[in-house]
């Protein structure tokens, strides 16, 4: 089957209508290092847990593959299917595709809801790390609510059934709900029904309590506090310009225009080692205690909490296109241990937004327009 007959195999299935579907969905998000999430481990230290979702986050930019998530994320609980299969899926907003990754899922769909066998083709996507994803698309009922319904279901979606060749992945059991610009991820594929609108507000994992994910209609900002909205340079991923950053009343300049990719998936916020430099001896400069010598990996700038205030931190901004996001002490500094530690770090590859830093933010994305917007916002209240 050539290329162009595939794709008119995707489009035919998306211009055929459905039934009525509601225009707006609201989804529990929970962290997987969460006390709600399943994969919780209660023994586990909150410093391995910062750590290893570091250094995994890491190993994902340095392979330029930041659409392959690490264990930082966010999951929500959906159901493939008629019957409705239940399983749990990794939200993450720098993905095209809905991806079903579960063996006994992939199978279900095959014998199930596989495109007619003359239309249910092999394909292959090289990554930038030089990883192969080898899949079948798969058309099925997706449908989101509580266990005990009801359920809102949205039929004739696209599915990649995945037999995935990638360490991040293949040894995961959860599939992965892509939030992205393209034309096959979840809130494409929802398209005018949801007005090509979602935001999402999170918590941090410390928190018993779950952070959401609201599509279409629900999705409105929160009264009475300030929405800064710029525009995106980039839909696949989703990029912003970063302009300049802050540290009290310093402001500096990348030397060149720096983009950076905001993800729900990543923990830290990792800016080009050329800028980070700068932005690490200013946030020095502002705190008048010494740093640990030797601080834990992968962070560069840490100092010990007994031995200072740990509420004596400068003032940081990030700025954006008509946006001055001020990052509170909790978005930008982290207890590692005995150390509080500066969660931006530097990075060789792709700059990004990650969700430590997004914490507290109502984050609302419009395809129409082609913008994202902020507003510092109790998600707890959401």
């Amino acid at each position: 089957m050539n290329r162009v007959l595939y794709f008119a195999i995707i489009l035919f299935h998306l211009s055929i209508p459905s039934s009525a579907k509601p225009n707006g969905l609201n989804i529990d998000l929970i962290h997987r290092d969460s006390p709600l999430s399943p994969f919780y481990n209660s023994s586990l230290a909150h410093k391995e847990v910062l750590i290893n979702a570091a250094m995994r986050s890491i190993s994902r930019n340095k392979a330029g593959a930041v659409i392959i998530p690490n264990n930082g994320d966010y999951l929500m609980k959906i159901f493939i299917g008629t019957p409705p299969i239940e399983s749990l899926a990794i939200v993450d907003i720098g993905i095209d595709h809905i991806w079903v990754q579960h063996s006994e899922s992939c199978s279900f769909l095959k014998k199930r809801a596989c495109i007619a066998s003359t239309q249910c083709r092999k394909h292959y996507l090289s990554l930038k790390d030089r990883s192969i994803l080898q899949g079948d698309l798969a058309i099925d009922n997706i449908s989101f609510g509580p266990n005990n319904g009801p359920l809102i279901t949205y039929s004739k979606t696209i599915l990649r059934c995945e037999n995935v060749n990638i360490e991040n992945l293949k040894s995961r059991r959860e599939g992965v709900i892509g939030l992205g610009g393209g034309p096959l991820s979840l809130v494409s594929q929802l398209g005018d029904g949801i007005g090509h609108i979602f935001s999402y507000c999170l918590i941090s994992y410390t928190k018993n309590i779950t952070s959401k994910l609201k599509i279409g209609s629900v999705s409105t900002m929160p009264p009475n506090v300030a929405i800064s909205t710029t525009p995106l340079v980039s839909e696949s991923p989703y990029t912003l310009k970063l302009e300049s950053v802050s540290v009290e009343s310093t402001k500096l300049k990348p030397s060149q225009s720096l983009n950076m990719i905001i993800d729900s998936s990543t923990t830290l916020t990792y800016i080009a080692k050329s800028f980070y430099d700068s932005i690490e001896i200013s946030v020095a400069d502002a705190v008048e205690y010494d740093a640990v010598l030797s601080p834990p990996k992968p962070y560069k700038l840490c100092y010990e909490l007994g031995s200072m205030d740990d509420d004596v931190v400068p003032s940081i901004k990030f700025h954006f296109p008509k946006v001055d996001m001020h990052l509170p002490k909790h978005n930008v500094f982290v207890n590692v241990g005995n150390n509080l530690c500066l969660s931006i770090v530097p990075t060789e590859g792709v700059s990004v937004l990650g969700n430590s830093a997004q914490v507290n933010f109502k984050v609302e994305f419009d395809l129409k327009r082609n913008t994202v917007s902020f507003a510092p916002t109790d998600c707890t209240k959401e």
